[in-house]
């Protein structure tokens, strides 16, 4: 099976405890709606890539699925709990600002460029490309 590579959208404020706890949670759903994070989550394997965007500074690391999708209810994630284990792959020394990938890169699932606010913010969890992962990652040396 292939790896897949995904860029998460997280909050600042998640942003250490995402690291220290080596734990990647989307929100929990509401009303019994099914949000588009945990269909999401649930397509992450084992050695998939997480590339985390911070709002507000850009992407900042990139670490591997270590698990599959499951509930954990550690109060710490109180309301995400969908989680998957991670490890560190590579914190960034400087992170990657949206507007640098702005329009280059693509959300495998719709096949649209990620190029507003909108492609990006509101979504936890959006595939791309092996091909869009290395861009990213020679934007970041």
């Amino acid at each position: 099976m292939s790896k897949h590579y995904w860029i998460c959208n997280i909050h600042p404020r998640y942003w250490s405890s995402c690291r220290d706890d080596l734990t990647w949670g989307v929100p929990n759903p509401n009303n019994n709606n099914r949000p588009y994070g945990i269909n999401q989550l649930e397509r992450v394997r084992i050695g998939d890539v997480l590339l985390f965007y911070v709002q507000g500074q850009g992407i900042s690391g990139y670490f591997s699925a270590s698990s599959r999708a499951h509930e954990d209810d550690k109060p710490q994630w109180k309301g995400f709990l969908n989680r998957v284990r991670i490890e560190e792959t590579k914190m960034l020394s400087s992170p990657i600002p949206f507007w640098a990938f702005s329009g280059k890169i693509y959300n495998q699932q719709t096949a649209k460029p990620i190029d507003n606010g909108a492609a990006i913010f509101g979504k936890s969890m959006i595939p791309i490309s092996s091909e869009d992962f290395e861009y990213l990652l020679n934007l970041s040396i």
